[in-house]
């Protein structure tokens, strides 16, 4: 279905939408019909949802992707795991605050377990894993809508539902206010009713979520305090993103100011020790395992690798890691749609993988000559990932 497109998801909001507009006369409403339609022909056009599955049946011979993909995307619509989902989405949303300590963290986070064990509802459910699994042991940050979600945006909505409850037993009328937020509502529960979890939660994927919830705030701005209180929480926002990114910062290579450094008591995550074994020699390092712990290893092989090698990639996914490298020449060896290694067209200088039958299987049917060149090991003295020059 697109892994990161939810136009199917979303193509029923906009039809409530168009429900809700007040369209005075019979042109009016043909006028505006054909306005939606055509904004919804270029959309699809112009954002790349016709190009992705377009490119899926090309690659996949399925217009909705790689059958494990899209079987894992999708969640299970049992009541229990909808409102599992819908729960850890509220959670996540009062606990986005741009930047959290260890200790308040840990807070939270038992917040979180009282509250999914009142009501019921497990931690982990049947149809979760891999990629599409819960981790309850971390609140991802910066993921959802900051901390203007939980002082502002979820107190507005439940405010405008309320209040125009009342105003429609009253009037039978709906304001526009009261609209948004039941649309906000909508958008919110179709997301997490129909889509597997994903570490970093689900708002993330909804950009009309968003949109509802800044049109929402928008009304709200005719109160002058809440407008105050909005530059309060942007200035806040700001100054906790610029401070996680320089806590970050803090522990990576090359920062030996003594107040970076000082920084470090502030990072989340636990650290990982590693050893890298090249030309005999082994060398330790560390990192905070709280991104993407292969960027850190690949960053360390990088510096190993002579300028302009032409590097064969054995593991599933999208590898754009050797950032700091520009100058070497990427290329994939593994096939996602088969689960198994390429043959590789071009020439190549080493060969980087996370898998060790495959990195037999390649040097195996392509009868290449390697010799060991890198090495990455864990705590338990394990390879994590292994490097070897293909000689020629």
């Amino acid at each position: 279905m697109g892994m990161k497109n939810g136009a199917i998801i979303v193509a029923p909001i906009y039809g409530v939408a168009f429900f809700f507009s007040r369209i005075q006369s019979e042109r009016r409403r043909s006028a505006v019909l054909w306005f939606y339609l055509g904004v919804f022909i270029a959309g699809s056009l112009l954002s790349g949802s016709v190009w992705t599955y377009v490119s899926n049946y090309c690659w996949y011979g399925d217009w909705r992707g790689l059958e494990e993909n899209y079987s894992s995307a999708l969640g299970s619509l049992r009541v229990h795991d909808v409102a599992t989902r819908m729960t850890r989405g509220v959670l996540y949303l009062t606990s986005d605050f741009g930047f959290l300590p260890d200790a308040i963290e840990a807070l939270v986070l038992r917040v979180h377990r009282f509250a999914l064990q009142g009501l019921g509802l497990g931690s982990a459910l049947a149809t979760e894993g891999g990629y599409y699994s819960f981790e309850p042991w971390r609140i991802p940050q910066r993921a959802q809508l900051g901390i203007a979600g939980s002082v502002l945006f979820i107190p507005s909505v439940f405010y405008f539902v309320v209040v125009g409850a009342i105003q429609y037993l009253r009037t039978r009328t709906l304001s526009l206010a009261c609209q948004l937020s039941l649309l906000s509502i909508v958008t919110f529960w179709a997301f997490h009713a129909v889509l597997n979890w994903q570490p970093g939660g689900l708002v993330r994927l909804s950009l009309v979520f968003a949109l509802f919830g800044g049109t929402l705030l928008s009304v709200c701005f005719k109160n002058r305090v809440l407008r105050f209180l909005s530059l309060a929480l942007a200035i806040c926002n700001v100054v906790l993103l610029v401070f996680s990114k320089v806590v970050v910062v803090s522990s990576t290579p090359g920062t030996d100011t003594h107040f970076l450094q000082s920084l470090n008591r502030f990072r989340n995550g636990s650290q990982v020790e590693r050893t890298l074994i090249a030309a005999g020699v082994s060398r330790h390092f560390s990192y905070y395992d709280s991104g993407n712990p292969d960027a850190r290893m690949l960053q360390e092989i990088a510096r190993w690798l002579p300028e302009r090698s032409a590097v064969g990639i054995l593991v599933e996914g999208e590898v754009n890691l050797f950032f700091e490298r520009p100058d070497l020449r990427m290329i994939q060896l593994f096939d996602c749609r088969t689960g198994h290694a390429v043959r590789p067209r071009d020439s190549l200088d080493f060969i980087v993988s996370w898998y060790p039958d495959e990195l037999l299987e390649v040097i195996e049917k392509n009868k290449l000559r390697t010799e060991e060149y890198v090495s990455v090991l864990n705590e338990t003295r394990e390879e994590c990932i292994r490097v070897v020059k293909v000689l020629h």
